[in-house]
């Protein structure tokens, strides 16, 4: 009943109860507990000020004129990074600076994927004197669409499933919890597919 709650009615029911023995003990972890949760708990911190950070770099240099959402597909990514950091040393800004997408090739990469004897998985991008062929835009239709559909299921995961940060000790949890992040995925596809 409203106004009736009071605190010496309450401490003399949980008097009766631990009489009875029907209290069970709190529990405390161990030291070695406590210090990675604040641990964990200061990594999440450290890394929503990182997001807050950069999300305010970005608003200032859009209220200097400088749009970087306008020539950059992510002003999250490594390359606005880099830009950033361009703007921030006072260094000139070149065109390659924007164009060095790593979803596009180039001999630094095709060096990294020969030296480990694989096959280069990444689209190749055509230039003014020299445009790619019919084969080669096929090539990267199909690798576009690889990429595209593993980026959607890890976006989704991102933005739907509050991130990709596990906070779980022990590689056992962790795996359920992946696993329970997959099937959810999974039912929310087969939810839009129908």
């Amino acid at each position: 009943m409203p106004g009736h709650k009071i605190d010496k009615k309450d401490s003399a029911w949980l008097c009766k109860l631990l009489l009875a023995g029907l209290l069970k003990p709190s529990y405390i972890p161990l030291k070695e507990q406590r210090d990675f949760s604040d641990l964990t708990c200061f990594r999440k911190k450290l890394i929503q000020d990182i997001a807050s950070t950069k999300s305010r770099i970005i608003r200032i240099l859009e209220d200097c004129n400088v749009k970087l959402s306008s020539i950059l597909s992510s002003t999250r990514g490594v390359t606005a990074i880099k830009l950033i950091d361009k703007l921030w040393e006072g260094k000139p800004m070149m065109m390659q600076d924007i164009d060095s997408d790593s979803a596009y090739t180039g001999p630094k990469q095709e060096q990294t994927v020969a030296s480990k004897e694989m096959e280069n998985q990444v689209c190749e991008k055509g230039a003014k004197k020299r445009a790619l062929t019919e084969e080669q835009k096929e090539n990267n239709r199909i690798k576009s669409k690889v990429r595209s559909r593993v980026e959607h299921i890890f976006g989704f995961m991102k933005m739907s499933m509050n991130g990709m940060y596990l906070n779980n000790i022990g590689i056992k949890r962790i795996t359920v919890i992946v696993g329970l992040m997959n099937l959810t995925y999974n039912m929310f596809r087969r939810i839009q597919l129908i």
